[in-house]
């Protein structure tokens, strides 16, 4: 499956950033993107600040998360390729889409506990 987007890379300031921390994580990872999307959502929230995202990948119906920019109202998925048929290392859709569905307790849930860790020790 391959992803398009209204958005392209070249329109995105933060995109060599996101190429960077996707290879850090493919190069420090064993099994990436297996299992990794929390991780690399929060690094993606501390590096950059998009922000913390949690719900469903639609077509398996599997937990994930990604990030999302409020700004330019897109998601933004660095490990949506550990799904079956998935291609791109680099995933970029629009807020409204069928494939990535939000829950906001699990949204929620995530962003407490990153914004939390940065303040208590």
């Amino acid at each position: 499956m391959t992803f398009s987007s209204e958005i392209l890379s070249s329109e995105l300031p933060y995109y060599s950033d996101l190429l960077r921390i996707r290879k850090e994580f493919e190069d420090s990872c064993i099994g990436f993107p297996y299992s990794k999307c929390a991780l690399t959502a929060r690094a993606v929230f501390n590096d950059i600040g998009l922000l913390i995202v949690g719900g469903i990948y639609l077509p398996e119906y599997s937990s994930h998360v990604w990030n999302f920019d409020l700004e330019k109202k897109i998601y933004i998925d660095l490990t949506m390729d550990q799904f079956m048929g998935v291609n791109n290392p680099i995933v970029i859709l629009p807020f409204q889409n069928d494939i990535l569905l939000e829950n906001e307790i699990t949204t929620a849930g995530l962003r407490i506990k990153v914004y939390a860790s940065r303040y208590c020790y």
